[in-house]
């Protein structure tokens, strides 16, 4: 739904807030989306991104990427990740 309504793909990455008491059961991808959310300042954020899977083009792209409440969309109640990585795939 963000896509079409922002004007343009973010990827949203899976927090796993449901397994914070339960933090042993998650793979190690997992965790460290959870740690990064729990520990990371609220606000936008630039870097470099690489798509692991999914995509034949693993290369490695500027990123623009939000950390916070998304006030776009209230239903949202939980802090979320949302890279914005501006190649065309």
């Amino acid at each position: 739904r963000g896509s079409k309504l922002l004007g343009f793909p973010t990827a949203n990455m899976d927090v796993r807030w449901d397994s914070v008491s339960d933090a042993g059961k998650l793979a190690a991808e997992e965790q460290e989306v959870l740690d990064f959310a729990k520990d990371c300042e609220p606000g936008i954020y630039y870097g470099w991104a690489q798509v692991a899977t999914g995509f034949k083009d693993r290369g490695i792209y500027k990123t623009a990427m939000s950390v916070g409440w998304n006030p776009t969309f209230p239903d949202v109640k939980a802090k979320t990740i949302e890279p914005w990585i501006l190649h065309d795939y």
